[in-house]
């Protein structure tokens, strides 16, 4: 997918956009309409009967063609280039894909591999190193991409120091699949996780994530959200740190100061 810039703006055709408006409210058959939060019934329903009953069903069933969305390239590569910059910074971004099995579990122990590996990079490249700020690591897991694990580590440092500390990052995910996360690491994820579910469980957004993950997926991500929380091994960890590994994708993008 292409950046957005000023000369792609100025090829919009807004005839063009007013037309696929008309085409995508034309038939409401595969429409699917959430609506969370605290509401008189009543009143919604005159809403929901003025403006939702009301659009057109013809029941044609649309099929997704996803065989032009972009898809993360196999295999392991690394890609570097040159910028000249203001504030001179090497900024790191390294991207794992694997297939992994889609359930909440598997979700789970994304999350915790995302927040043991946070730690260690906070001991070992933050605090010990004195590198960079911090290291940004997160992931998704979409039922629909192919692979459908996504797994993201990226930093900003100064560019002299980028040959020292990137080994670093790779080390540390390859101490957890070979070792496991620390105890100590797992019990912190353990109470974060558990406090900051009492906090968001009260929350539209949250809910809403889980009905359109149960529409969309068929999968319930709430269900024992505490209990697998709990129970979560650091074996279970060390296994999702494997495959990611196993599967051999990896890509980095390094942009360096000129």
């Amino acid at each position: 997918m292409k950046p957005v810039v000023q000369q792609t703006l100025e090829k919009v055709s807004y005839d063009r956009i007013l037309d696929i408006y008309k085409e995508r409210f034309s038939d409401a058959a595969n429409f699917k309409t959430v609506i969370i939060g605290n509401y008189d019934e009543q009143q919604l329903r005159q809403f929901l009967c003025q403006y939702l009953a009301v659009l057109p069903a013809t029941n044609k069933h649309e099929q997704t063609n996803d065989s032009n969305i972009p898809r993360i390239v196999g295999g392991t590569s690394v890609h570097k280039f040159v910028k000249k910059q203001a504030t001179p910074l090497a900024n790191v971004g390294i991207y794992y894909t694997a297939d992994v099995p889609f359930t909440p579990h598997s979700d789970l122990e994304l999350d915790f591999l995302k927040r043991c590996l946070s730690i260690a990079y906070t001991d070992s490249v933050r605090e010990e190193k004195g590198g960079t700020y911090g290291v940004s690591v997160d992931f998704e897991l979409d039922k629909e991409d192919k692979p459908n694990a996504t797994f993201t580590i990226s930093y900003n440092a100064d560019p002299n120091r980028y040959n020292e500390l990137n080994p670093i990052i790779y080390q540390q995910l390859k101490n957890i699949a070979d070792h496991g996360p620390l105890t100590s690491s797992m019990d912190k994820v353990k109470q974060y996780l558990i406090k900051q579910y009492a906090q968001v469980a009260i929350t539209n957004d949250y809910w809403s994530y889980i009905i359109w993950h149960e529409l969309d997926d068929d999968t319930d991500f709430d269900r024992d959200y505490c209990k697998m929380v709990e129970e979560m091994k650091a074996s279970d960890v060390q296994q999702m740190a494997q495959k990611i590994l196993a599967a051999k994708r990896c890509i980095e993008v390094t942009m360096l100061s000129e």
